[in-house]
């Protein structure tokens, strides 16, 4: 299995783009063969952040997922232009 837990900050006013973004991205993980978790979680006591938490069954599954649209629009636009940072906590 390999499982990732990520804290992302979104830019100023940028938050609501972020969490769309990522809703799709769990829309489009869950219709993944592997992916057994891609949960986004808001944390309430700081605004514009989110931990995003993702299991995969194994390296391929994982693999697959990054060659899919959504990882590609994350690394081209959403990390470049919303995200303000990333921090991994479990990888």
């Amino acid at each position: 299995m390999k499982a990732l837990l990520i804290e992302l900050t979104a830019q100023s006013d940028r938050f609501d783009e972020l969490l769309a973004f990522l809703r799709w991205d769990a829309e489009v993980a869950a219709t993944e063969p592997g992916t057994l978790r891609f949960d986004v979680y808001e944390i309430p006591d700081r605004p514009g952040c989110v931990y995003v938490y993702e299991a995969y069954a194994d390296d391929a599954a994982f693999d697959a997922h990054r060659a899919g649209e959504p990882f590609r629009a994350l690394v081209d636009h959403v990390e470049r232009e919303v995200v303000a940072s990333k921090r991994y906590l479990l990888d």
